[in-house]
């Protein structure tokens, strides 16, 4: 549908931002469309589901490069609120990666961060695995300096990103103002990691 998908910055096995012709037109739908959200689920931030129609309509302006089949009742919004976050996890009980699109950022204050799994390896009896929003590691995101993380990212608006969710990964928003990403996912996580969607898009 819209030109070749153009890599700003490959950082595997982490993330790749890149970019296409039309994406703000993608960004400034979603943001017409912010008000039929509903909230699936909160705690230091929350996750809020498009309707299906909707989550319809965000799918079909990706490029056609887009090869995937995504979760039309999983097209969502991660809103962070000033002082939020998330702990260290991985993401559900099998998603592998994300496809992330950063709608509302303001600074450079929200950062996110990867965690290499063996730094985890006595934790593992820990692991959430009775709830299946996501596989919980270190819950506290206010105290996760005691770790070392491999890598950090400041998401932009006008990129779009291919995110790894299946290596240890947190995130903090020290800013004033909240965050918005919206976030899709495959019908088949725990088969599409995130080399997987890399070579599909060509990045």
């Amino acid at each position: 549908m819209y030109s070749k998908i153009q890599t700003l910055e490959d950082c595997s096995p982490f993330y790749i931002r890149f970019t296409f012709d039309k994406l703000d037109s993608i960004i400034q739908f979603v943001i017409s469309k912010l008000y039929t959200l509903k909230i699936r689920h909160t705690s230091t931030y929350f996750h809020k589901d498009f309707p299906v129609e909707i989550s319809k309509e965000i799918i079909s302006l990706l490029p056609d490069d887009f090869k995937f089949d995504f979760i039309l009742d999983r097209v969502s919004i991660f809103e962070t609120p000033p002082g939020g976050g998330c702990g260290i996890h991985k993401d559900g009980k099998d998603h592998r990666v994300s496809f992330n699109i950063p709608i509302e950022i303001h600074d450079t204050l929200c950062t996110t961060y990867w965690y290499d799994n063996d730094q985890f390896d006595h934790f593992n009896h820990n692991i959430n695995r009775l709830k299946s929003y996501t596989r919980n590691i270190y819950p506290d995101f206010n105290s996760m300096n005691k770790f070392t993380h491999s890598k950090s990212m400041v998401a932009s608006v006008g990129e779009m990103i291919l995110f790894n969710t299946e290596i240890f990964h947190s995130w903090k928003n020290e800013s004033s103002y909240s965050r918005k990403i919206l976030t899709l996912r495959v019908t088949n996580p725990g088969f599409m990691y995130f080399d997987d969607a890399k070579k599909i898009l060509n990045l």
